[in-house]
């Protein structure tokens, strides 16, 4: 968003909500493809505090993450900014030790990007989710912390069946020290019979120091004595959309890629196997 945006949004929200009190609202880059992966921190961040300390904390506060069109658009992806005007998803906030958290939005189907994975043209519905990222204590976000943001799926062990092992990619950018990122993976709307979770956590991959999964019901929780950031979100996912045959084959195919990467005839991402 550009400085003068904020500012207007910032004044005009000040003018009709002066008094209400709002409450705030393992993976590496190179691990796996991307089709864009920018990195800018954009220099508003003093102007914003100057703005907030004249028009009141409060207000800041009310408008304190962008929308998920706004980042797509700011990402430079007016197709999926497109996408997900068309969508209706209030937004998630956890917090666990070093970050916290937001699940701003999700959305699936066939070309809703301007940019294509590179096995666009191998599963052509995909999975988009928007995620903000701050630190716990307020400091600025910078380039480079590790962090692995990823659906999981009910059943499926989450250091296997990842955005990494997923034909997964990501595009981000830090603005006004927030750290947005839109995560792109195979789409999971045929796993809609299953509880589908996003999780956050601050490493480079998955592994079962994060998460436990029920040997009989197959639910992942976050584990309690791990000592970083393991957030998992349940989100919501029209049942409706519910395929477990198309499920099944669809995971027939990832164990086929898989197989093919051993022998070295088509490479895949790594799956950061314990």
């Amino acid at each position: 968003m550009k400085t003068s945006e904020l500012e207007n949004r910032l004044r005009k929200h000040a003018e009709v909500t002066k008094s209400v009190m709002a409450t705030p609202f393992d993976i590496k880059t190179e691990e796996f493809a991307m089709t864009k992966n920018r990195h800018t921190i954009k220099k508003s961040i003093l102007l914003a505090a100057a703005i907030t300390c004249l028009l009141g904390i409060t207000v800041f506060a009310a408008v304190h993450f962008l929308t998920p069109s706004e980042v797509a658009r700011n990402l430079g992806d007016n197709k999926l900014a497109s996408s997900f005007e068309n969508t209706n998803f209030d937004a998630q906030t956890l917090t666990d030790g070093k970050y916290t958290a937001s699940l701003l939005g999700v959305v699936s189907g066939n070309d809703l990007s301007d940019f294509k994975g590179y096995s666009w043209d191998i599963i052509l519905e995909r999975t988009y989710a928007v995620v903000a990222v701050e630190k716990t204590d307020k400091s600025p976000m910078t380039i480079g912390e590790p962090l692995m943001i990823t659906p999981l799926i009910q059943g499926l062990n989450p250091w296997e069946y990842n955005i990494a092992s997923m034909h997964g990619s990501y595009t981000e950018d830090i603005i006004d020290g927030v750290l947005y990122r839109i995560i792109e993976m195979d789409s999971i709307e045929c796993f809609a019979d299953q509880k589908i979770y996003l999780a956050v956590t601050d490493s480079f991959f998955i592994n079962n120091e994060h998460f436990n999964i029920d040997n009989e019901t197959g639910e992942i929780t976050a584990k309690d004595d791990y000592s970083g950031t393991n957030i998992l979100f349940e989100m919501e996912v029209d049942t409706s959309k519910a395929n477990p045959e198309e499920a099944s084959q669809y995971l027939v195919k990832l164990k086929e890629g898989w197989r093919d990467d051993e022998i070295g005839e088509t490479p895949t991402p790594d799956m950061g196997d314990i």
